[in-house]
């Protein structure tokens, strides 16, 4: 329940970022530059979580990590 909230609120912030990196610099308001300072690690926390999630249910179901890093890396190669 708790990473469907925070989830929630990362997707809200993400909509702000959005918008504040549209505008001009010179013109974003202070509350906008704080969203665009914060996202980026609220963000890679919300990938970190993702892949700790992934590692815990593999690792139930019986896949060796080192399977799945093979297919982590497939995936970082297809994808950027």
């Amino acid at each position: 329940m708790r990473q469907k909230k925070e989830q929630q609120e990362r997707e809200a912030m993400e909509a702000k970022f959005e918008n504040a990196i549209a505008i001009n610099p010179n013109d974003r308001t202070p509350a906008q530059q704080l969203v665009i300072e914060r996202y980026p690690r609220e963000y890679a926390e919300e990938i970190s979580a993702e892949i700790t999630d992934l590692a815990k249910k593999a690792e139930y179901a019986g896949i060796p990590m080192d399977k799945l890093q093979e297919v982590i890396d497939k995936v970082n190669q297809e994808n950027g």
